[in-house]
C-alpha cells in the first residue's frame, strides 16, 4: 500500500508459483512475493519458464489450471476478509498454510500473521488464544501447531472448503 502496509492476497505453496502474470504479458509485478515458511521455495529464471510455457504442452496446461485455482482463491479471500471474523479467517489461513507446507508445525509470528490478515497484532493474539482455548492449536512465540485438524476445519469459515473443493477439482482433472 502507499503507506507501506501489506496484506496477503494469495498463498503459493509447493503446488504453484508466484509471478504467473509474467506469462500473460505483465513484465512488472505489482506485488511482492515473500517466503513465509522457509525450506521449500525455489527460483527459476523467467526465460526458462516462459520458454517451457510457450511449448503448449503439459507444463502450460498444469500452470493454467493452477492460475485458475489461484484466481478463485484470491476472489474467495477478498470476500472472506470482508465478511468473516478474524478467528475464522485465522483458522482458514492456518489451514491453507498447512496444506502448502504439508506439516502441522508452522513457524509463524503474530506480527507476520497480522500483516497477512491485515489486522493488528493484538487482534491476532486474541484470535490465536480463542483457537487455543478451543483446543485446536498449540501456540508459542513463533510456532503454531495444529492439534485438531477436523476441529479447525469446522471452526473455519466456509471459504476454506470452497477454495479447497475448487482446487481439488482442478487438480483431479490432470
Amino acid at each position: 500500500m502507499e503507506d507501506g502496509s501489506t496484506v496477503e492476497v494469495g498463498l503459493v505453496g509447493n503446488d504453484g508459483m508466484s509471478g504467473t502474470i509474467a506469462l500473460v504479458g505483465e513484465e512488472t509485478a505489482t506485488y511482492r512475493a515473500l517466503v513465509q515458511i522457509p525450506d521449500f521455495a525455489m527460483r527459476a529464471p523467467l526465460a526458462v519458464i516462459k520458454e517451457e510455457f510457450s511449448r503448449r504442452g503439459e507444463f502450460q496446461n498444469l500452470l493454467l489450471r493452477y492460475m485458475l485455482a489461484h484466481l478463485k482463491e484470491i476472489e474467495q479471500t477478498a470476500a472472506c476478509n470482508a465478511t468473516h471474523t478474524v478467528e475464522e479467517r485465522l483458522a482458514r489461513w492456518l489451514l491453507m498454510c498447512r496444506e502448502r507446507v504439508r506439516t502441522d508445525e508452522l513457524k509463524l509470528t503474530e506480527g507476520f500473521i497480522s500483516q497477512m490478515l491485515a489486522t493488528r497484532r493484538a487482534t491476532i493474539s486474541a484470535a490465536a488464544t480463542a483457537l487455543l482455548t478451543e483446543g485446536l492449536i498449540e501456540y508459542r512465540h513463533g510456532r503454531i501447531r495444529i492439534i485438531d485438524l477436523r476441529g479447525l476445519e469446522e471452526f473455519s469459515c466456509k471459504c476454506y472448503r470452497a477454495v479447497k473443493e475448487k482446487s481439488d477439482h482442478l487438480h483431479d482433472q490432470f
